[in-house]
């Protein structure tokens, strides 16, 4: 049936009814994304409740990354606040530990380097 036919006749067009059924086929798929998208959140909540400190900060880095946050810090910022106070206070004695014996360390090779030094120097080797 033509378009003038059919306003004549008062009956939808062929691209009338073409429209409602891609519209009909579009909400179908905004309804069922929809769902999908929902269930998923469930989903990430659900392991989210249940999670250790690595599954927090991995949450996190992805929360962080899906609003344009550093992904990184925001895994550090989870991590450390979903770990023990174990694990919390072992790693404050480690850093605080290298803190410390990095300067000695840096002075052993300081100390090594100036020994090689003078015995190349009394030995007389000629520079290389």
């Amino acid at each position: 049936m033509s378009e003038t036919a059919a306003l004549t006749t008062g009956q939808p067009g062929p691209s009338a009814a073409l429209k409602e059924m891609i519209q009909a086929g579009i909400a179908a798929l905004a309804t069922k994304a929809s769902q999908m998208i929902d269930d998923l959140a469930d989903r990430l909540e659900s392991a989210a409740k249940g999670a250790g400190p690595v599954e927090k900060a991995g949450l996190a880095a992805l929360a962080a990354r899906s609003e344009g946050r550093s992904p990184v810090w925001a895994a550090l910022k989870a991590g450390w606040s979903a770990a023990s106070t174990e694990v919390k206070i072992a790693t404050t004695l480690v850093l605080l530990l290298l803190i410390v014996l990095a300067p000695l360390s840096l002075l052993g090779l300081l100390l090594t380097l100036l020994f090689l030094w003078i015995r190349d120097a009394v030995s007389g080797s000629p520079e290389k």
